[in-house]
C-alpha cells in the first residue's frame, strides 16, 4: 500500500513536521494550514479539491468550540468541506483510512510497514471514531447555539465509553482527555464535582464516592484515588492521578481551565439514559451532594466532608446512614433527593445542624 495521506490541520507545528521528516511523508497539506517554516514545500490543496488526488489516508483534526462562545466563535468551529471530507472518508473506509488524531496515523504507518496494509477490522474503527467525533463536533455547535439563541428545543449528545459499573456501562460527553482506564470513572466524577465546588475547593475521589472534600483545598493524606483541586497543584504529594488548572511537569493527571460542568451529570447506563438534572448552588454540601448518577447524602462540618453515602435506592442511602452514624451534632446534612418531613425531624433530633435536600421540583430546601 503506497501511502497518499491528506493533513488537514490548522497548523504544522515543529513536532508534526518534524514527525513527518523521520517517516520520509510528504502529505497533501491544507492550504489553509499555518507553517512554522517555509523551509519544506509540501503540496497544497483545499479540503474539497483533494478528492481529485485520490489519497487512501485523510488526516482531519476537529476542533469543539468554547461552551460560552458566541454566534460567531460557534460557527467558524464548522468547516464543511473538512466535514465532507471526513465523512467522504468514513463511507469509503475499506479504500481510505479517516484519521482523527495524530496518534492515529503513527498506528496506520506502523501496519503498513509490518504488513503492507490497514487491517479491515482497525479501519472499521477509526471509521466509527471519526464518525463520532463528527457528532460530537456538530452536538457541541448545536448545543452552544442553542444557549444562544436561547431556543432549547433540541438536545444532542455524543457520549463515550468511559467504563463499567457492576453490570452497567457508563458514557460521558467528554472526548480527548487521554485519561488511563483504571481513573476514567472517577476523573470524570472528580471534573464534575470541581465544576460546582466554591473556587478553591479539593475533592479526592475512589470507587465512585467523595472520600475528602475541603473548602479550603486541603488535601487528603490518603493517596490512592483520584485528586481534584479548584485551582494549582503545585507540589507532587504522590497522588495516582490529579484533576487541578495547572499540575507539574512529570506528574500524571489532567489540566482544565474552566470547570464548566463538562460532562454535565449525563451518563448512561445499559440501554437507559439517565439524566439527573444537577441543581447549581453556592453551597459547599449541596455541591457535594449533587452526585450525577447516584442518590447521594453527604456530611459535611466546618467546610471539610465528613462523610458520604450513595446508592441507587433512595431508602438505602437513607438507612445506611442512620445505622451508620450514631449523632450528627454540628453537621450539614445533605440530600440530591426529596426527604419528608419526618425524616428531616429524625435527623434534627440527632444533632443536625442543618437539613438540606431537593424537592420534587428541583429547589433547594433548608431545615
Amino acid at each position: 500500500m503506497s501511502l497518499k495521506i491528506f493533513l488537514g490541520v490548522k497548523r504544522l507545528s515543529d513536532e508534526l513536521l518534524s514527525f513527518l521528516l523521520d517517516h520520509r511523508l510528504e502529505p497533501l497539506l491544507d492550504e489553509k494550514a499555518q507553517m512554522t517554516t517555509d523551509a519544506f514545500s509540501f503540496k497544497k490543496v483545499d479540503a474539497r479539491g483533494c478528492l481529485s488526488e485520490k489519497p487512501n489516508v485523510v488526516v482531519i483534526e476537529l476542533e469543539r468550540p468554547s461552551p460560552e462562545g458566541n454566534e460567531y466563535e460557534q460557527l467558524v468551529a464548522l468547516e464543511p468541506d473538512q466535514v465532507m471530507l471526513l465523512l467522504w472518508a468514513i463511507k469509503n473506509h475499506r479504500e481510505v483510512v479517516p484519521v482523527v488524531e495524530l496518534k492515529d496515523l503513527e498506528i496506520v504507518l506502523e501496519e503498513v510497514k509490518k504488513s503492507g496494509d490497514v487491517p479491515l477490522q482497525l479501519r472499521r474503527r477509526f471509521a466509527l471514531k471519526a464518525l463520532h467525533r463528527v457528532i460530537q463536533l456538530l452536538s457541541s455547535i448545536e448545543r452552544g447555539l442553542s444557549d444562544v439563541f436561547f431556543i432549547k428545543d433540541w438536545e444532542s449528545l455524543a457520549l463515550k465509553k468511559l467504563g463499567n459499573l457492576g453490570n452497567y456501562s457508563l458514557f460521558s460527553e467528554e472526548e480527548g482527555w487521554n485519561v488511563p482506564p483504571e481513573f476514567s470513572i472517577d476523573v470524570a466524577l472528580t471534573v464534575h464535582y470541581l465544576s460546582l465546588l466554591p473556587e478553591g475547593s479539593s475533592v479526592f475521589v475512589r470507587e465512585w464516592a467523595p472520600i475528602h472534600a475541603a473548602v479550603d483545598g486541603s488535601l487528603p493524606e490518603d493517596k490512592d484515588g483520584v485528586l481534584g483541586l479548584k485551582g494549582e497543584y503545585r507540589k507532587d504529594e504522590g497522588y495516582k492521578f490529579v484533576v487541578a488548572r495547572k499540575i507539574p511537569e512529570g506528574v500524571q493527571g489532567l489540566e482544565i481551565r474552566n470547570f464548566k460542568a463538562l460532562e454535565r451529570g449525563m451518563l448512561a447506563f445499559g440501554h437507559f439514559l439517565l439524566l439527573r438534572e444537577v441543581v447549581q448552588e453556592n453551597d459547599f454540601a449541596a455541591a457535594l451532594a449533587c452526585h450525577p448518577v447516584f442518590n447521594s447524602a453527604v456530611l459535611v462540618r466546618e467546610g471539610r466532608l465528613i462523610s458520604s453515602f450513595t446508592h441507587f435506592d433512595e431508602e438505602r442511602v437513607k438507612t445506611d446512614l442512620l445505622e451508620r452514624m450514631g449523632g450528627f451534632d454540628g453537621v450539614e446534612v445533605a440530600f440530591n433527593f426529596e426527604l419528608d418531613e419526618g425524616f428531616v425531624a429524625t435527623l434534627k433530633e440527632r444533632g443536625a445542624r442543618r437539613v438540606i435536600f431537593l424537592d420534587s421540583r428541583g429547589i433547594w430546601r433548608r431545615r
